[in-house]
Parts: C-alpha cells; sequence; structure tokens
C-alpha cells in the first residue's frame, strides 16, 4: 500500500509486518533502503522484523566473534562505522554492522575524521536557511533535570505536512510530537529535528556564514564549538564514555542565555 514514511508508525501490527515482508523478500532492499522507504533508521527496522519474527535472509557464516573483536567493535563502531573496522578485523562489512546491530550501537552516519561543510545546492541552501531564520531552532538541551548531560539540535517546526517534509530531508531529520492522519486533533505543534552531533556540524558550518540574524549565527557559533568538543571527547574516550568538558558545560548555559531572549 503507498504511504509517506511518517505515516508508518500509524499502520496496525499486521499491517506493518506485511509492509516490511514486501520490501525485503519481495523487493529484496537491504535493512538501510526500507529505513529509507518507511521513515526511520536500519536499526529501527531490524529491530522491528526482529520483534515481528520475520526471518532473515541468510549469510554464509563467518568465524564466531571474540571478546578482543567485540570489544573492538562497541568502542569503534559509532565512530569509524561497518567498512573501516570490517577492514581491520578482517570480516565482511554486513557481518560488522549486524552485530552492531544485534549489540545496540550505532554508526554516526559521518567519517569523523573528515567533517567537511554538508554540500548543498545553492536552492536547497537558500531554503534549508529560510526555514532556520524563520521557524528553526538552534539548540543545546539537556536529556536529564538532576545530572546536566547536553546534547544539540536543531530543528524547525510548522503545521503544514509539506514544509515539514520538505525541511526533515535537508536536515536529514524525523519529524517528532507528528503523525499525519492526527495532525488536526494535535496541539503539539510538529517539527522535524536533527540531534545528530556530525551531522548538526556539517549543516552549521555550511549554512552559519549566511545567516542573516546576529543571534542565529551566534548560537550557530557557540553549537559548532560545542559538536566538536563532543567529537573529541568521543574519540578520546569512546561515545558512551565521554565526559562532557568543562567548556561543553559553559557553551550549554551560553546557548541556554540566547535562546530564552524572548
Amino acid at each position: 500500500m503507498p504511504f509517506k514514511p511518517s505515516q508508518f508508525v500509524a499502520l496496525d501490527t499486521q499491517t506493518q509486518k506485511r509492509v516490511l515482508i514486501k520490501f525485503y523478500w519481495g523487493e529484496k532492499l537491504s535493512f538501510r533502503k526500507i529505513g529509507k522507504k518507511v521513515g526511520k533508521s536500519a536499526e529501527y527496522v531490524f529491530r522491528l522484523m526482529k520483534k515481528y519474527k520475520i526471518p532473515t535472509r541468510t549469510r554464509p557464516k563467518g568465524p564466531k566473534w571474540n571478546e578482543r573483536e567485540i570489544s573492538y567493535l562497541i568502542k569503534n563502531y559509532s565512530i569509524l562505522g561497518a567498512k573501516k573496522i570490517a577492514t581491520y578485523l578482517n570480516r565482511p562489512a554486513h557481518s560488522v554492522a549486524v552485530k552492531a546491530m544485534e549489540i545496540g550501537i550505532k554508526w554516526f552516519g559521518e567519517d569523523l575524521e573528515n567533517l567537511e561543510p554538508m554540500a548543498f545546492n545553492d536552492f536547497e541552501l537558500g531554503l534549508l536557511i529560510g526555514l532556520i531564520e524563520g521557524e528553526g531552532t538552534i539548540t543545546i538541551k539537556s536529556r536529564e533535570r538532576k545530572s546536566c548531560k547536553p546534547f544539540a539540535s536543531i530543528s524547525v517546526a510548522n503545521t503544514d505536512p509539506e514544509i515539514l517534509e520538505v525541511a526533515g530531508k535537508l536536515l536529514g531529520a524525523g519529524i517528532t510530537d507528528y503523525m499525519l492522519w492526527k495532525m488536526r486533533e494535535s496541539s503539539t505543534c510538529p517539527q522535524a529535528r536533527l540531534s545528530a552531533v556530525p551531522r548538526i556540524l556539517r549543516i552549521l558550518l555550511a549554512i552559519e556564514p549566511f545567516l542573516i540574524s546576529d543571534r542565529k549565527r551566534e548560537l550557530a557559533n557557540r553549537v559548532i564549538e560545542f559538536c566538536r568538543l563532543r567529537i573529541e571527547g568521543w574519540k578520546k574516550y569512546g561515545k558512551h564514555n565521554a565526559p562532557f568538558s568543562k567548556r561543553e558545560l559553559e557553551i550549554y548555559e551560553e546557548v541556554k542565555k540566547l535562546n530564552d531572549h524572548s
């Protein structure tokens, strides 16, 4: 059945299962390609198929994973990705990716050693800048109230589903607090929100020189600095163990003040 990606979560269990079977077994799509069609990550698709007990295509089994390999995978997968780890461990890339999904770790989707400004054409760049200037928020929030664990975020809020879908595609972000079939009933303003640090950094590096608002440009520079410090921490300690530096916490407070201008 034809549907927009943001509508997949609205489907009942049996329909979701039929859709996944059609894409995976009927069209022979990968988890990543199915994820793009339903607006979710490859990890989400993998876990949903496991939940619905949908069998996966068999591949020749390689040697059993040992403790050293698993330890290396946990420490480096989120930074290096499947291909580089596969080369180091002399394993197929799909084997590395599947093992990472089973453990529950994610790749950031970027090469942390080579983070250049995101490549947009002139139209995309102008459109994204307009959305950020008008309906967008560049910020750093905290996940917990008691212990401060800040994270960077870019979001665009809008009640027009077409504009929101465009914003989501430009940001590479999901649509939160929003389902198309319930749009009129919802009291929450729908938004496309991105919290992936490497992508936020690349997007801000691309748009910061062209932002008109002094406040938005200042926010962009603060968040760029925060993202760079976060990535340096990941490289040094690993994603799950990297502590927040004094400067990162200072930037969090500075951004909070800038966003409290109203």
